[in-house]
């Protein structure tokens, strides 16, 4: 008798071995390290993380990495979590980094032998292949690319040639409906199959096609000596698998990046820990009051708290408001840019001239320009859409020209200390041709009632002053 862990460690394996089938196709590609991933060289097929096993140790520094490397779209921004994932918080600390958690997708297992097909009714307007033809094939594709993700025919035909791999098609009066696809496997000496990809096309639906291919797929696994059949399955689907014995063990967990969130949350916590550390706790309490408000979509109530937070801080001299801005910033400047600055600037003679080289390469910002009574360099931000952000439905200056997407759409001005995060931004840059110890403050921004957002980086160092 089989307890329930042999099958939630059946269903994993099942998982890990679709992954591992479609990172073997061609243009596609499989990592292992503590996360398992596959992914697709143009970006456009399927990719997931789909292991995770990553130390308690260092746990904080790891899944920051994990951040930054789904920001520069190294790795896929989709993580399976399953119940021998570790850690075993490792959704927890996911969402509170801002992510998106989905826990809603049943998995599930039927014992095969147990299955009486001569029960249900077949119907003759319905017509099952098993493909082994190219034209088959080609209309399997076809559904595919509609209905789920993007993968060629060349990549499909890779799969379609491993000994463990079975495409199957459904025609209704003659006509492509429906498809699914099986990969046997082995686990602990027990042969199974993983079911994938059951789609019924929707003009299709609610004709017995979906129970027309498992009879037909059940019947053909069991020549095969499969003792169990796993799947995932949608809420949708539930009451159809569950005529044909599948019983559901788990919950799959997707965990999804979702950049303003984790850079709302970012920011906020940040603030939030560092005001905590630094005041008495009746203090901080007082200052933080109200800061649920930042994880809503609501613009004008956000505003309206910074604006406060930053008036209490201003008033009652508790901390440097401009310090506590500057500290979090959620956004980065690649580390290409800082390398492509440092090149501009061995290669210079004077300030000037390396101003102006960052200027004609556009390495960043709209305008840089250099005072040289002041020694003071200064630089106006790009617009978001000059940066690839779409603005379509900005209505205001401050949508259409402030980046910051917690706040930008609030009605209200906010005091210029708010835009210090914007100066740690540039700080990176800067620092790594002019020294730590660059002062960079905003002088006017739009979210300030200016027209754009210029910045004054001084007390300069390094060797062309």
């Amino acid at each position: 008798m089989k307890d329930k862990k042999f099958f939630i460690d059946l269903i994993e394996e099942g998982i890990s071995l679709y992954w591992e089938v479609l990172g073997k196709a061609r243009n596609m590609k499989i990592f292992k390290e503590d996360i398992e991933w596959v992914i697709s060289d143009d970006r456009k097929g399927p990719e997931r993380i789909f292991k995770v096993n990553i130390s308690s140790v260092n746990i904080n520094s790891r899944i920051e990495k994990i951040i930054e490397d789904m920001q520069k779209r190294i790795i896929p921004d989709t993580i399976i979590i399953n119940d021998n994932s570790t850690p075993k918080n490792i959704i927890d600390i996911f969402e509170k980094k801002g992510f998106d958690i989905d826990s809603s997708s049943p998995c599930m297992v039927s014992d095969i032998s147990k299955i009486d097909n001569s029960l249900l009714k077949t119907l003759s307007s319905i017509k099952i292949n098993k493909i082994s033809n190219e034209e088959d094939l080609l209309e399997w594709v076809k559904i595919v690319n509609n209905e789920y993700f993007v993968m060629n025919y060349n990549q499909f035909l890779d799969i379609f040639s491993f000994s463990n791999t079975d495409f199957f098609i459904a025609y209704y009066n003659n006509k492509p409906a429906g498809i699914c696809f099986t990969i046997k496997g082995e686990y602990n000496g027990t042969k199974f199959a993983v079911l994938e990809m059951v789609n019924t096309l929707s003009i299709f639906q609610r004709k017995g096609i979906g129970k027309e291919m498992l009879k037909y797929v059940f019947e053909y696994l069991k020549t095969y000596d499969c003792k169990y059949i796993t799947l995932r399955s949608s809420e949708e689907g539930l009451n159809l698998y569950k005529k044909f014995n599948f019983i559901e063990y788990c919950k799959r967990t997707l965990i999804t990046y979702n950049e303003e969130k984790i850079r709302r949350k970012y920011k906020i916590e940040g603030i939030k820990e560092f005001v905590n550390e630094i005041l008495e706790r009746e203090n901080a309490e007082e200052l933080l009051c109200g800061n649920e408000v930042l994880l809503s979509n609501d613009k004008n109530n956000c505003a309206k708290w910074f604006r406060n937070f930053i008036k209490k801080l201003n008033e009652e001299a508790l901390l440097n408001a401009a310090q506590v801005m500057y500290l979090y910033c959620p956004c980065q400047i690649s580390e290409e840019k800082i390398d492509k600055t440092k090149d501009l600037y061995s290669d210079s003679k004077s300030i000037k001239e390396f101003i102006d080289k960052m200027n004609l390469k556009k390495v960043i910002g709209k305008k840089i320009w250099y005072d040289e009574i002041k020694k003071s360099v200064y630089i106006t931000k790009l617009y978001p859409h000059e940066c690839g952000i779409e603005v379509n439905n900005a209505s205001s200056i401050k949508e259409k020209r402030c980046h910051c997407d917690l706040i930008n759409a609030s009605n209200d001005l906010l005091p210029v200390e708010y835009c210090y995060c914007a100066a740690k931004f540039y700080y990176p840059l800067f620092s790594s041709v002019f020294g730590s110890k660059i002062e960079i403050e905003p002088l006017e921004t739009v979210l300030n009632g200016g027209n754009k957002c210029t910045f004054k980086i001084s007390n300069l160092g390094g060797n062309l002053l």
